[in-house]
């Protein structure tokens, strides 16, 4: 006799681990399973998909397999849309990287803070982003030194993508001079990254373009003098971690952008007051306050200087 949906569910869930990824959960590949009737009734979860997230990102692990199920027909649906004959990469294997970044994501709350748990729009940006990625960095063909370095920098690029599943190519570089600190051999100009960066994202490096937000920099000042603009660039891109880590208020926030020019213009403390609606003083206090918590996020991030 054939179990019942019940029953299958109970013994699908018996034989997995709470802690497992969903994508080990169950053998062969679960996509197959999202059109399948039995499948669904076997994993049906009464809860709505923003509240799977929610609780899959509070700890529950037994959220992730309905979750799963729940998108994985979407997932491989993008996954063919990325797949490419010229990648090593097929939609199987870009399925299953969906689902362990999907995971690590909805673990990490990225989901819920970015998309307000809505997993579609997600999966629409973020995930397919993510995919097509490795579908056009990842290409088939022998091994050689250049590849190797492909490697390398592809590596960096995803040991440092951003919350939102962007591409920080200095934050990569960074990463490539820290681990590769005590190795000369293993050592990479920026002028040879960005050009390996440009190849694999079929993106012309645009040398008078800025490479930090606020235009004070181009890769052609940080080619120019590899060492020094990028020690320049670094104390940038330390000093926007602490800024977006910062617990600030509103105010807080408003005050401290205008007076060191994050915000594009930098103001004295009258002018701030002016602009604000607020006294000299109750700037001066706003800002001892903001500074307070900055350096107290920065000695948690252990970022000193």
């Amino acid at each position: 006799m054939t179990d019942s949906p019940t029953q299958l569910a109970t013994t699908l869930r018996a034989q997995r681990s709470p802690n497992a990824p969903a994508s080990h959960a169950l053998p062969g590949h679960l996509a197959r399973l999202a059109g399948n009737t039995l499948a669904q009734a076997a994993l049906a979860d009464l809860r709505t998909t923003d509240v799977l997230v929610k609780d899959a990102t509070d700890g529950d692990r037994g959220a992730e397999l309905p979750l799963y199920v729940r998108v994985a027909g979407e997932i491989d649906q993008a996954a063919g849309a990325c797949a490419s004959a010229a990648s090593v990469l097929g939609r199987d294997d870009l399925h299953q990287e969906g689902v362990a970044r999907l995971l690590e994501d909805v673990r990490a709350g990225v989901i819920g803070t970015t998309y307000g748990g809505q997993v579609g729009p997600y999966i629409g940006r973020t995930l397919s982003r993510h995919m097509r990625h490795l579908a056009d960095s990842i290409r088939a063909g022998a091994v050689t030194a250049n590849d190797r370095e492909k490697r390398r920098v592809r590596s960096a690029l995803r040991a440092t993508i951003t919350e939102d599943g962007e591409y920080n190519p200095i934050a990569a570089y960074g990463y490539l001079r820290a681990k590769h600190a005590d190795d000369p051999r293993q050592r990479m100009e920026f002028s040879t990254f960005m050009s390996i960066l440009s190849a694999l994202t079929s993106v012309t490096v645009q040398w008078s373009s800025p490479v930090n937000g606020d235009s004070t920099l181009t890769y052609a000042d940080v080619v120019a003098d590899p060492h020094d603009a990028f020690e320049e660039v670094e104390r940038h891109e330390l000093a926007h971690q602490i800024w977006d880590a910062a617990p600030l208020t509103r105010v807080e926030r408003d005050v401290m952008a205008l007076r060191t020019g994050l915000a594009g213009e930098r103001l004295r403390e009258n002018e701030i007051a002016d602009r604000l609606g607020m006294t000299d003083r109750g700037v001066r206090a706003v800002r001892a306050r903001a500074e307070k918590k900055l350096g107290a996020t920065a000695e948690k991030l252990d970022i000193t200087d």
